[in-house]
C-alpha cells in the first residue's frame, strides 16, 4: 500500500507541474500576442484616442507591474495630484508607461522605491517623471533599453508618444546609485474643454 500511495503522490505532483507549466506557457503566448497587436496598433496612423483621466492610466499601469515590483521587493510612491485629463490611446499609453516603469523596477537597486510624479507643466502640457536609483545590472538599460519581444523598448515608447505630440526624455546612468529618470511630455485637454 504505501508504493501505492507513492505512485498516486507524484503523479498529482507531475499533473500539477503540468498544469502549471501550460499556464505559463499560455500567458507568455497570450502576452506575446498582445505585443505583436499593441505593435501593429503603434505603427498605425490614426489612434483610437479618449479622453482618459491620467490617474486611471498610471493606475493600471501600477498595478501591471505589482508582481515584478514585490519579487523584488519594491514600492512605487505616486503622491495624489489635481485631476488631469489627457486625450490619447488608452491602451497603448499604458503599454509605454508599463514599459517605463518595469524598466525601472527590472534595472533599478532592489528593495528600493520608484518615485512617480506628474507635473503640470501649463494649461495644456503635463510631464510624467519617472526616477529610481540604479541597480548594479543597470549597463544593459543604459546601453540598450530595447525588451526582448516585438520592439515593445524605447522605439515602440518614442513612437507612441510622438504620434501623441508629446516628448520623450532620459537621464539614464549606467553607474549603481545613481539616479535614471525618464519623463514623458503630453499635451493635456483643460478643464474647461472636456467635452
Amino acid at each position: 500500500f504505501p508504493s501505492h500511495d507513492i505512485r498516486c503522490r507524484n503523479a498529482s505532483e507531475n499533473a500539477d507541474n503540468l498544469v502549471e507549466n501550460v499556464q505559463k506557457h499560455s500567458h507568455f503566448l497570450l502576452a506575446m500576442i498582445d505585443d505583436f497587436i499593441l505593435s501593429i496598433r503603434a505603427e498605425s496612423d490614426e489612434y483610437k484616442m479618449e479622453e482618459t483621466l491620467i490617474e486611471t492610466l498610471l493606475d493600471e499601469a501600477i498595478y501591471q507591474v505589482k508582481e515584478l515590483m514585490l519579487s523584488r521587493g519594491m514600492s512605487i510612491s505616486y503622491p495624489s495630484n489635481e485631476p488631469v485629463f489627457l486625450n490619447v490611446d488608452a491602451r497603448l499609453m499604458i503599454r509605454v508607461l508599463v514599459n517605463l516603469l518595469g524598466n525601472a523596477i527590472r534595472y533599478g537597486e532592489a528593495g528600493g522605491q520608484v518615485s512617480l510624479e506628474c507635473k503640470v507643466m501649463s494649461k495644456t502640457m503635463v510631464t510624467i517623471v519617472i526616477t529610481n536609483q540604479v541597480g548594479k545590472h543597470s549597463e544593459a538599460l543604459a546601453n540598450s533599453p530595447e525588451q526582448k519581444g516585438f520592439g515593445m523598448g524605447l522605439e515602440f515608447i518614442q513612437m507612441v508618444v510622438k504620434k501623441h505630440n508629446g516628448q520623450f526624455k532620459q537621464s539614464i546612468s549606467s553607474k549603481q546609485g545613481d539616479a535614471a529618470t525618464v519623463e514623458i511630455a503630453l499635451p493635456c485637454i483643460p478643464l474647461g474643454v472636456l467635452s
